[in-house]
């Protein structure tokens, strides 16, 4: 399984799904998945970012899905300067989009416009496990319906590995 995901991830074509769920009974180990694919893409610095929902933090970063877009656009100016730049570029000028909830605003100018034309090489993982443990089911509805409408507007390097429990509603989100 753990093959078949890095395969995945490193598989950067034009009709390569940007989103994975990954779906499995509690305890079954999608955590540990999580971790192993994260701590290795860490390693190869290609790690964007990683939300861990499921291990019991009840930080506002890993329980507020109104915090999962911004916590990952601040990752990835970790990881990149010229996303770093770009994103300081963009929120310069309208500081407020600093405070917007709206998941659509915050995929739009934190994720995609810094990436637009980005000449980073090689793939990009962002990891959000235990998606379906966050404390706010409406924020996370709102969320999860930008980020599987508009998946396939991220740069073809992108990939976004998700963990939930089996029979979650949010797997809704991601049935085609």
């Amino acid at each position: 399984l753990l093959d078949r995901i890095m395969k995945w991830i490193d598989d950067q074509y034009s009709d390569t799904k940007r989103i994975m769920v990954l779906s499995g009974d509690r305890g079954s180990g999608k955590s540990t998945i999580a971790h192993t694919i994260s701590h290795h893409y860490h390693g190869l610095r290609r790690l964007g970012s990683s939300i861990f929902i499921s291990q019991g933090e009840n930080t506002a970063q890993t329980r507020n899905p109104a915090l999962y877009f911004p916590t990952v656009a601040s990752d990835l100016a970790v990881l990149d300067s010229q996303f770093r730049r770009r994103l300081w570029d963009i929120i310069k000028d309208d500081i407020a989009l600093t405070h917007t909830t709206d998941p659509t605003d915050q995929l739009k100018n934190f994720i995609l416009a810094p990436s637009a034309e980005l000449a980073i090489a090689g793939p990009i993982l962002i990891t959000i496990d235990g998606v379906d443990d966050c404390d706010e089911p409406n924020g996370l509805h709102r969320f999860l319906s930008v980020l599987a409408d508009k998946a396939d507007q991220l740069p073809l390097n992108f990939r976004v590995l998700l963990t939930v429990n089996a029979n979650s509603p949010v797997l809704y989100h991601f049935t085609s």
